[in-house]
């Protein structure tokens, strides 16, 4: 049952907006030595979000639209939506063991973080070109003063500087491709753009068009942090403060994607798919053996997961390629590049969260931000080495964790055209990248079981905080043991997008 009616295309939007302004107006009103009660406010309002996600939107309601089109309401937006509310909660989680690090500004650190997560709602909403740029630059302008929050620390100011500089050079691409758009097909929405090519005078795409989809997706490549777009991911992940990178790991990357998808199930016509595939094959292949093969040598725990998380944008990038493949646009094959996608976003928020939970209560027992200051924490901590290990094994892809079968999904999808061409050559280059993968998350798995403490005090871990570490390590298993519920999610979600595509 859909609990929000007529409203529920911007249910959540007005939700997460009107909770950010409670968070506000509290924060006005709080005496400063009780600013603790703000972090309690902001996980009320994430954890009624993500209820309302889960159990408020009906999938398999008919699709909804709202302001002429700019918002849509389907299966694919109510899947991603609730990722985001799942990772909106987490990263509200994260930051209230992260608060005593913050010199002030809570209130606005928690305002922040839920205006972020109303940008990503509206993101896996978007209809038309206009709306797609105002929800991303309300995503990233967010992040730009969260990734800066730590003003007295020139690695966060620097983290801010190179999201403003890049992520305004990625608006600029995006506007661009979109005016270009407008002028081959004269409409700003996706259905209208869609319409034009499926007229049979416009079967062969123009230059123009083409020139717009690819600035559109080298803009979004900025947000998913893809080769050649990934020079900010190693420097910002490492500067921000680890709350705001966990949440940018995951919801940049979610939001990018949702984007990409959106305008692939509603506006890639015939005619583009050999170019798109093409396109996303090449970026598949270089960022897959860029973002591995430089986590190698990195002796930095933040900037390890940097490049590690380019990695997984090739993992991704996969499924785009997937969707270019003939015949993937119909009948039961049609949505098997997006349900690979989804399911893998939705692995991939729960693992990344659990790794930088355990970074965070290291820090805050004074451990530092090396590889080599995990050193013997099997020994201080059996609990969070145990955690982290399960995190980057997830990340690596190992079985029967949630991490493995999203690989198994994209992989799956990409070898749907019969170990042919294009498919051949990512399936390849797939399993190699997983094999890297699995070399570095070891070494570092190696370093907390092998290698002795330099410090040998036990680390204590508060029950509470336990108890979030269970939940995180039981969700990897659970959706790695028992996909099935979660797979057809995600399948339902993509023909419900193709559905209203095509």
């Amino acid at each position: 049952m859909d609990l929000f009616g007529p409203w529920s295309p911007v249910a959540l939007e007005a939700l997460a907006a009107a909770g950010a302004g409670v968070v506000l107006v509290a924060d006005a009103f709080t005496p400063e030595g009780r600013k603790g009660r703000i972090g309690a406010i902001s996980v009320g309002v994430t954890a009624v979000l993500a209820l309302a996600a889960w159990l408020g939107l009906d999938a398999g309601a008919e699709r909804a639209t709202m302001f002429g089109g700019s918002l849509v309401l389907d299966g694919l937006a109510i899947f991603l939506k609730r990722i985001f509310a799942t990772a909106g909660l987490l990263a509200v989680i994260l930051s209230r063991q992260y608060e005593d690090r913050l010199p002030r500004g809570r209130g606005e650190f928690h305002f922040l973080l839920l205006t972020a997560l109303t940008g990503m709602f509206l993101v896996s909403s978007v209809g038309d070109l206009m709306s797609l740029f105002v929800a991303l630059e309300t995503v990233t302008l967010s992040f730009f003063v969260l990734a800066a929050f730590h003003r007295d620390s020139p690695a966060s100011v620097e983290a801010g500087l190179k999201l403003l500089v890049l992520g305004s050079l990625a608006a600029a691409f995006v506007l661009f491709g979109s005016a270009f758009l407008y002028g081959a097909t004269g409409s700003l929405s996706f259905e209208g753009i869609r319409a034009h090519l499926a007229d049979p005078r416009h079967a062969e795409p123009s230059r123009d068009l083409l020139l717009g989809l690819l600035l559109v997706f080298l803009g979004l490549g900025f947000k998913i942090g893809m080769v050649p777009m990934q020079v900010w991911v190693p420097d910002v992940y490492q500067g921000a403060p680890a709350p705001v990178t966990a949440f940018l790991a995951v919801g940049s990357k979610a939001a990018g994607f949702a984007l990409v998808l959106r305008l692939l199930t509603t506006v890639a016509g015939e005619g583009t798919k050999p170019s798109l595939q093409l396109l996303f094959t090449a970026l598949s292949f270089a960022t897959l053996f860029y973002g591995n093969l430089a986590a190698i040598p990195q002796t930095d725990v933040k900037r390890l997961l940097g490049y590690s998380s380019i990695g997984h944008c090739g993992y991704l990038l996969l499924g785009l390629a997937a969707l270019g493949v003939p015949g993937h646009y119909v009948e039961e094959t049609a949505a098997a590049g997006t349900a690979s996608i989804l399911f893998y976003l939705l692995a991939y928020s729960l693992t990344t969260m659990a790794a930088f939970l355990v970074v965070i209560l290291f820090s805050r027992a004074g451990g530092g931000g090396a590889l080599d200051d995990y050193a013997g924490l099997s020994r201080r901590s059996p609990l969070l080495a145990a955690s982290l290990t399960v995190a980057l094994l997830s990340l690596a892809g190992v079985p029967p964790l949630a991490g493995f079968f999203g690989k198994f999904m994209l992989l799956r999808a990409v070898s749907l055209d019969g170990f042919q061409g294009a498919g051949l050559l990512l399936l390849c280059a797939g399993c190699v990248n997983v094999v890297i993968g699995l070399y570095y998350y070891l070494c570092f798995v190696k370093r907390m079981y092998i290698h002795p403490p330099a410090d040998p005090t036990p680390l204590r871990v508060a029950p509470r905080t336990a108890a979030l570490l269970y939940a995180l390590t039981a969700a990897l298993l659970f959706v790695g043991i028992w996909p099935g519920p979660f797979v057809t999610l995600a399948t339902d979600a993509a023909r419900a997008a193709f559905g209203a595509g095509g």
